[in-house]
């Protein structure tokens, strides 16, 4: 058996086959088929020596499995942060202008400089819910507030969800709203 280093276009993996692919084979992986694109082998005098192999998807069910371990992998990565305290939970609301509620609204947040990591770039579990409740930045009328969780109640029947975000982001959020008048 020789130990490869499967470079797939969502993740590296080594493995331990039987013998050193060639360009535009066809490997499975899962229920996919992935096509070879490149073979970089550096062969050694007392082994096979170093072997990384390239692949891209070549069908279908080779998309839906990169998609399955993708998410199995943020799944692990978030678990793991959450157990070292790296993550915390928010409530993000959406409310109209004027609205009193709990936390501080996010682009108050942008005017007074402070960041959260999690608006910048895509975010695959709060960017869908700024799609359902209608939330742009450059809407006035539409407001997200956001709190940590369990340190405020959403009154009334505004739309809201709780998201778990670096531990960072909910300080941010947290020294905030204490410097609030």
């Amino acid at each position: 058996m020789i130990t490869l280093m499967l470079h797939f276009p969502h993740a590296d993996w080594t493995v331990e086959l039987p013998a050193v692919p060639r360009k535009d084979e066809t490997l499975w992986w899962g229920e996919g088929k992935f096509t070879v694109t490149s073979v970089d082998w550096l062969p050694e005098r007392e082994g096979p020596g170093e072997v990384s192999v390239d692949l891209e998807p070549a069908d279908e069910e080779a998309h839906k499995v990169m998609e399955r371990e993708k998410a199995e992998a943020r799944a692990e990565a978030l678990a793991l942060a959450k157990a070292e305290g790296l993550m915390g939970q928010v409530v993000l609301v959406s409310a109209r202008a004027g609205a009193e509620l709990p936390g501080v609204e996010l682009s108050d947040l942008a005017h007074q400089g402070r960041e959260l990591s999690f608006m910048n770039g895509p975010h695959p579990e709060i960017d869908p819910w700024f799609d359902e409740v209608g939330y742009t930045p450059d809407r006035p009328d539409e407001l997200i507030f956001a709190f940590p969780a369990a340190e405020a109640r959403v009154p009334g029947n505004y739309p809201h969800r709780t998201f778990d975000v670096p531990a960072a982001d909910v300080q941010t959020i947290r020294e905030a709203i204490a410097a609030q008048p």
